[in-house]
């Protein structure tokens, strides 16, 4: 008895331990001040002034954190010096449907540089109705929902490319 309550407190203290401990660490990361579109002309106007590329920005930073990854908004241009992030919004769908749906969707692409070197990049995308209160709620508002959860995937993905 004595010896199999031993072995399980090893195995729970070891566990605590490794849990704590952080995997391989890369230092701060920097993004931009406000994440670009890949082609600006291309999104439709109500859309630009929703400020999506500044509220992603400012979400992947505070989701970052939950993961103990220091995330830091550039407003000088990323260098390949840096360690950084690049960011950008390659997709946005800002259409309302049938008895005034919204039908929205974001696209992003992401791509992790360290010390100039591109190590991994995904494409990611949310799509957005807004709920059950989606008819009575602005576009930029539904979309902003999109961009959220967007910030959260990006700094999930972040934490498992550490891990690997």
């Amino acid at each position: 008895m004595a010896d199999r309550f031993t072995r399980a407190f090893a195995i729970v203290a070891i566990w605590s331990i490794a849990a704590s401990a952080p995997a391989a660490e890369f230092e701060t990361l920097f993004i931009e001040q406000t994440i670009p579109y890949e082609n600006e002309e291309a999104v439709d106007p109500g859309v630009l002034g929703c400020k999506l590329g500044a509220d992603l920005s400012a979400r992947v930073v505070a989701y970052a954190r939950r993961h103990r990854i220091t995330v830091q908004r550039s407003d000088s241009a990323l260098t390949d010096e840096d360690n950084y992030v690049a960011i950008m919004i390659t997709n946005v769908v800002n259409d309302r449907g049938f008895a005034a749906y919204h039908r929205k969707s974001t696209t992003v692409f992401v791509e992790l540089y360290i010390d100039g070197q591109s190590v991994a990049s995904t494409t990611l995308a949310r799509n957005a109705s807004g709920g059950v209160m989606g008819p009575f709620k602005g576009s930029c508002r539904v979309l902003r929902g999109a961009i959220k959860v967007l910030g959260l995937d990006i700094a999930n993905w972040l934490a498992s490319v550490r891990t690997r």
